[in-house]
């Protein structure tokens, strides 16, 4: 009689051989955890820093080459952080009274590398538009608001002359006054050096831009009487002339200019 082999019954998997696999897979799950939460913040990172707005000076309109910038040149704008250039300027008062090196247009942030100091980088050309002529006008502390007249600024001509210029009989000669060429651009400024103690200098001379026309009053009125300046808000500066003016056409010839033509164009001697 034959006898049946008995069942074998299949091998049971034993719990120490599953727990190593168990365990690497709770460390892969945990490293793509941590790769996720990497990747977020990275991500988040960037988008903050693209969002962030900086203020940053640029070209109001285009500026030449070897230009001297002044504050009616510059602007400010905002710019994502990522989109600032290296070297940006944020404040327009480090830009002021610099030297354009490359020819700038409008809205072009202004960097480091695109001005220089006046002597340090090209040479400065004085910015005189068709029509009109660089007049150098004497400056003191006094007469230049004690030195604050820089380059670009708009200002006001005042003019003292004695009443005996006009009426040499007059009795009891008077010190008569006039504004006699309101907004008028300085395109220069001659300084002498700063003393010991002295915070800046003082400007000697300012070059302004007249018309050939006006040129031979200022003339007249310097030597006979005396200049003071006043200086405007820059908010008020307007334009910067770029053609001929209509009082004065290119190719204008002036007249000689003395006492009755200062007092008939300015009215000194009016009530």
């Amino acid at each position: 009689m034959a006898v049946s082999a008995p069942v074998r019954q299949p091998a049971r998997s034993k719990p120490a051989m599953r727990r190593p696999l168990f365990l690497i897979g709770i460390g892969m799950a945990l490293v793509a955890f941590l790769l996720v939460v990497v990747l977020g913040s990275v991500i988040a990172s960037r988008a903050t820093a693209g969002t962030t707005q900086v203020s940053v000076v640029v070209a109001s309109h285009d500026i030449a080459q070897r230009q001297v910038i002044g504050a009616a040149d510059l602007a400010t704008t905002h710019l994502p952080a990522t989109a600032v250039p290296p070297g940006a300027i944020l404040h327009t008062s480090d830009a002021t009274g610099r030297v354009a090196q490359v020819h700038v247009l409008a809205g072009q942030p202004v960097t480091t590398n695109l001005v220089a100091k006046a002597g340090a980088g090209a040479p400065a050309y004085l910015p005189i538009p068709a029509g009109w002529v660089a007049y150098t006008l004497p400056a003191s502390e006094l007469q230049a608001v004690g030195g604050y007249i820089a380059a670009g600024d708009v200002i006001d001509i005042q003019a003292t002359v004695t009443e005996t210029a006009f009426t040499p009989s007059a009795a009891n000669p008077r010190q008569l006054t006039r504004t006699v060429y309101p907004g008028v651009r300085v395109i220069e400024v001659g300084s002498a050096a700063a003393k010991v103690g002295q915070a800046q200098a003082v400007a000697t001379s300012l070059t302004a831009l007249v018309t050939p026309c006006d040129a031979p009053y200022l003339t007249w009125l310097i030597t006979a009487g005396t200049l003071r300046y006043t200086l405007r808000s820059w908010k008020d500066y307007g334009p910067a002339p770029e053609g001929p003016d209509p009082s004065c056409p290119v190719g204008s010839t002036p007249g000689p200019v003395g006492p009755a033509e200062v007092n008939g164009k300015f009215g000194f001697t009016k009530a």
